[in-house]
């Protein structure tokens, strides 16, 4: 009975891991995005995202206009986004979000396609 409750275990253990290997598996992109965006805002300081709510106070929009997740909330830094002085742009700073007045002159970080190197 023993030896059935352990490979159960085993089984059970090993599923998990698994499980967890395929969400780490699927997340590393943005992980590693994410990563660099963060050390990058560390390095040159404040750097804009991209993201805005200046169409509607709270609704956060992408450049392209599409609506940011709910599911990103997680990022801001404690107590943002706030508002205060009516910030409308959204920067790194830190380890987090911020929300920043759209004016301020700040690093870009921009996503570009990747070119194919060619041989010469």
């Amino acid at each position: 009975m023993a030896d059935k409750e352990a490979a159960f275990d085993d089984a059970v253990e090993e599923r998990m891991i698994n499980e967890e290997y395929k969400i780490w598996k699927k997340n590393t992109p943005f992980l590693y995005d994410l990563s660099f965006l963060q050390q990058t805002s560390k390095a040159k300081g404040a750097t804009w995202m991209g993201l805005s709510d200046l169409k509607k106070e709270g609704s956060w929009l992408r450049v392209d206009d599409s609506l940011l997740s709910s599911r990103f909330q997680k990022y801001w830094n404690r107590g943002e986004p706030n508002n205060i002085g009516e910030e409308d742009c959204v920067e790194f700073a830190g380890d987090g979000w911020n929300d920043s007045k759209c004016d301020l002159q700040k690093f870009w970080i921009c996503k570009k396609s990747a070119t194919p190197c060619t041989a010469s």
